[in-house]
């Protein structure tokens, strides 16, 4: 979310405890970090966001709020209660073209993440190389896990 809203001022809610990497980050960074201290309605109504952005968030976790302050799906992974999730939010939006298909969303709301491309090795040998998406997901709304799913030959890693 840094890199996609690099102007703008950001609070990160937590469920549970924040890990002291995650607190670090946010002092480092100027980010506002409200966590299970306060309920994610306290938190909403002190930080007055403008839009409020709901990673993976189950559905009874998505607070009734100013309906002024619209609720922004970003859907990870395929679980249960996605869909509940993306029926409670305003607008919704999945991280892949593989999970659209697997959740049965329409490919116009898959929005990429900007993730760093890292350096080039000598270790490539074709020009048919694996191509790999690994996002980090830690745990300030759910718990790290690793999926690896195969689609037209490239391996997702959600």
């Amino acid at each position: 979310i840094a890199c996609c809203l690099p102007d703008m001022d950001r609070a990160i809610y937590t469920f549970g405890t924040p890990s002291p990497e995650l607190e670090v980050a946010c002092k480092i960074e100027g980010v506002d970090l409200f966590s299970n201290r306060v309920s994610a309605e306290e938190a909403i109504e002190q930080f007055k966001p403008d839009f409020v952005i709901y990673h993976n968030t189950n559905p009874g976790r998505i607070p009734d709020t100013d309906p002024r302050i619209p609720k922004i799906f970003y859907q990870h992974s395929s679980f249960s209660m996605a869909r509940a999730s993306r029926d409670r939010s305003d607008v919704f939006f999945v991280c892949s073209r593989h999970l659209a298909r697997q959740s049965g969303v329409d490919e116009r709301f898959v929005l990429y993440q900007p993730v760093p491309l890292p350096p080039r090795t000598k270790l490539r040998s074709s020009n048919n190389d694996l191509r790999m998406l690994f996002m980090l997901i830690g745990y300030t709304v759910f718990p790290i896990w690793e999926s690896t799913e195969y689609a037209n030959g490239e391996l997702l890693a959600c």
